[in-house]
């Protein structure tokens, strides 16, 4: 127990966006990380345990935030091909295939200049 009143946290809960629930309202995902098998297959190996990524930029950032040195396995949307990584606070490591690639549409929008 934290002390805290399920009331509480419930609220909190109920107030904060990217909390995802199952269909008992139980909490399975925040923002990108999930416990349960997603459409998308971005499956994360933490500390043995497996958990669950909504699409693949949140493999490379998530990993980051938990401090933790992640294996990341995916499939190719396009190729079908395995791909498999670890992920960790300094980057990409152990990538295979090789040449691997994430790309991320960018829509329009107003002009940037530095």
């Amino acid at each position: 127990m934290i002390g805290v009143p399920a009331s509480r946290v419930e609220e909190a809960l109920g107030s904060w966006p990217g909390v995802y629930r199952d269909d008992e309202a139980r909490v399975v995902g925040f923002w990108g990380l999930g416990i349960a098998k997603l459409e998308s297959e971005y499956r994360f190996l933490i500390d043995g345990r497996s958990s669950y990524a909504w699409c693949a930029l949140d493999t490379l950032f998530i990993p980051v935030f938990l401090g933790k040195t992640v294996g990341v396995e995916a499939t190719c949307p396009v190729t079908g091909e395995r791909v498999s990584l670890i992920v960790d606070r300094h980057g990409v490591r152990e990538l295979r295939p090789t040449g691997a690639v994430v790309s991320i549409v960018i829509p329009d929008g107003p002009s940037v200049t530095t």
